[in-house]
């Protein structure tokens, strides 16, 4: 998805990623076991597959006998992993992305535009907002000064970043916005600009604060315990855990304390094969009844390290999402549908590789983006040493079946860019306009690309049923 929608792409892979909760374990009912190691404080573990389950072995009598067999098992370790990784902070917005995101605000484009035309000519100095231009101003010491010393005294030395992070507009003829004095802060200013100027002022000013914050470190941890011969039995949970909250302390609509995690991070590293001490086996049965879209936004919010939302802005993702195909409303509540879960599944996988990409694999070292005559490449920082590179990939897949490589953006020798596969030339795909991981409503048979329509503005197209729709639909057009 496009920059304009990556709250929605956040929300779809989240209600995958609940759907794939809900459903693991066992239909009809919820066994959790209690297990402690010793010197240590319990904790309970799902019990998420019965090698031999049947239907039948729904009924009650077949769960109590179930349970009767799980406090006679010893409980093993599987596996147990924790990954740490950082969570950049957000440079400060841009005058192109905050009117891509004006939907966001349910304030339309040039009301936005027409508000920050009005905070940056305001008298007085500075200016409640200022613009800079690409390229060529960056902002006062003075500027850096006040923000780190607002930081300082706000959050303490440890959420300031170890040095003053640069600001420059990355686009010709885009602007970054600031405000005029990081002192100003949306409180402040409340009394003094109307309410599109305070919304706008707001989501300004935080983005361009936490720009020069420390980032925060997010634990991704994963525990599997078998019990019984052969492995019978089968615990698992995996969650995050929000160590370091670095930059989100400065989000107003970021909640902390919420955590997926089971385990602390206190908690030692459990080895495999280690056995647990049971504390108590209980079986409920589960509630088919319950309505999961009503938790979504506190699902959403409870994963470590999503961007922050609120209630209003999460509505009218979840609008955008059903006009659009990918979400279906019934008297149950709002769920993903089989576009919308194929979409979500793409978006998961993507980001996984994306994860996986940061360091070189062959030597370790961090890769760097390199500029070649036929576009940029990521190289590893240790060339000559190492001559590793991998093509910049769209975190798109290549759309060709059974292809398996991702969307990469080429130039040719006459300096006109198109799109081919980091696969060539095992892979031939090819296309002049640039490919997306949105299958196509219409015929459900082909990914849409972006291109060009009569009036100047950007669509995506099916080249199969030559269907087009808005790249940024809201369901209104």
């Amino acid at each position: 998805m496009n920059r304009s929608s990556s709250l929605e792409s956040s929300i779809l892979q989240t209600l995958r990623q609940q759907e794939q909760e809900r459903t693991m374990g066992l239909p009809g009912w919820n066994i959790e076991v209690r297990l402690a190691k010793r010197d240590h404080r319990s904790f309970t573990l799902p019990v998420v597959r019965i090698k031999g389950w049947t239907k039948k072995h729904s009924e009650a009598p077949h769960i109590k006998a179930i349970v009767v067999d799980l406090k006679e098992q010893t409980f093993q370790v599987k596996t147990h992993t924790r990954q740490t990784r950082e969570l950049l902070p957000p440079m400060p917005l841009t005058l192109n992305e905050i009117l891509l995101d004006a939907v966001l605000f349910s304030i339309k484009t040039e009301e936005v535009q027409s508000a920050i035309d009005r905070m940056s000519a305001a008298s007085g100095t500075p200016a409640p907002v200022i613009v800079l231009a690409d390229r060529r101003h960056s902002p006062s010491t003075d500027w850096f000064a006040e923000a780190r010393e607002w930081i300082v005294a706000h959050y303490g030395v440890s959420y300031l970043a170890s040095s003053p992070r640069p600001i420059r507009a990355d686009r010709a003829g885009d602007f970054v916005l600031l405000p005029g004095r990081p002192a100003l802060t949306p409180k402040k200013m409340k009394k003094e600009l109307d309410q599109v100027c305070w919304r706008v002022y707001s989501r300004i000013w935080e983005r361009a604060l936490t720009s020069q914050m420390t980032g925060a470190q997010v634990q991704r941890m994963n525990l599997e315990v078998v019990a019984g011969a052969g492995g019978r039995y089968l615990l698992h949970r995996q969650g995050e855990e929000l160590l370091e909250r670095g930059y989100l302390q400065a989000l107003s609509l970021q909640k902390p304390g919420r955590s997926t995690a089971f385990l602390s991070k206190d908690h030692p590293l459990f080895q495999s094969g280690e056995e647990l001490t049971l504390v108590e086996v209980l079986a409920q049965r589960r509630s088919e009844e319950t309505n999961h879209a009503v938790s979504a936004i506190e699902l959403y919010r409870s994963r470590a390290g999503l961007a922050p939302v609120s209630a209003v802005d999460f509505r009218l993702a979840l609008s955008r999402l059903q006009a659009e195909g990918y979400l279906d409303h019934d008297e149950s509540g709002i769920r993903l549908n089989d576009y919308g879960r194929q979409t979500a599944e793409r978006l998961i996988n993507d980001r996984a590789v994306q994860e996986d990409e940061a360091d070189c694999p062959l030597c370790g070292k961090s890769l760097k983006l390199v500029q070649g005559p036929f576009g940029p490449f990521w190289g590893c920082s240790d060339f000559p040493r190492c001559r590793f590179t991998r093509s910049v990939h769209l975190k798109i897949s290549c759309p060709l079946p059974g292809c398996g490589g991702w969307v990469v953006e080429r130039q040719g020798k006459s300096g006109r860019r198109f799109y081919g596969c980091s696969r060539y030339p095992e892979c031939t795909f090819i296309s002049w306009e640039k490919p997306t991981d949105l299958l196509c409503p219409v015929c459900q048979r082909t990914m849409l690309v972006e291109k060009a329509d009569d009036n100047g503005g950007v669509v995506l197209y099916c080249s199969t049923c030559r269907s087009s729709r808005p790249r940024n639909a809201t369901g209104d057009s």
